[in-house]
């Protein structure tokens, strides 16, 4: 990737330069995950604010006429036609599309961490917190060898304007969400230790 700036080519996995496991034959990912030379990490997000997140920028924040938000569209809500693509989903609605499926069929900005990172197969040297990002990213980078002048680039400097779902659960939960949210994502409550209460 020449420019982290450049989202689409940062998405772009062929341009990553990363290997990724299902890349590898089968004895060579074993070989991988038993070894101790490789620092194993991965970085979670709280479900509730991930959720909200996720939300606000693929059903809030794109325009109707948007490639994207007509995909998720399709994928969440079967939308086929010009009034279908028209009706913005509310976040009940959309928490309800996702209770319907199975962990396999989610689309990786909403299904469970916890089947994507699958913590109980991998022995992470590392789980670092989105909330605690800045820190936790500092403490990957000295692990990986890089000087204390290297940091990960925060929002603003990639000009990536976040959902602030953050500060925004309390305005868009309601206690069943809380419930049904929580029951959706219980392996990742657990296995990340997020409280099952919002906060």
């Amino acid at each position: 990737v020449s420019s982290y700036q450049n989202l689409a080519e940062a998405h772009d996995r062929k341009l990553s330069g990363l290997k990724y496991l299902w890349d590898m034959d089968p004895e060579e990912l074993e070989d991988w995950m038993k070894s101790k030379a490789n620092f194993k990490f991965v970085f979670v997000r709280n479900p509730y604010s991930r959720v909200l997140s996720c939300y606000l920028n693929k059903f809030v924040g794109k325009t109707a006429e948007s490639e994207e938000y007509r995909g998720y569209m399709a994928l969440l809500f079967q939308a086929k036609t010009e009034a279908d693509f028209k009706l913005r989903p509310s976040f009940e609605a959309f928490v309800k599309a996702v209770e319907q499926q199975v962990p396999s069929s989610m689309n990786e900005h909403w299904a469970l961490q916890s089947y994507l990172c699958s913590p109980d197969m991998v022995q992470y040297d590392f789980i670092g917190r989105y909330e605690e990002i800045e820190a936790d990213s500092a403490a990957v980078l000295r692990r990986l060898g890089f000087g204390p002048e290297e940091q990960f680039p925060s929002q603003k400097t990639i000009n990536f304007l976040g959902s602030g779902a953050d500060s925004r659960v309390k305005e868009y939960y309601t206690p069943e969400l809380v419930e049904t949210v929580y029951r959706i994502y219980q392996r990742d409550f657990e296995a990340f230790g997020y409280s099952r209460e919002l906060s």
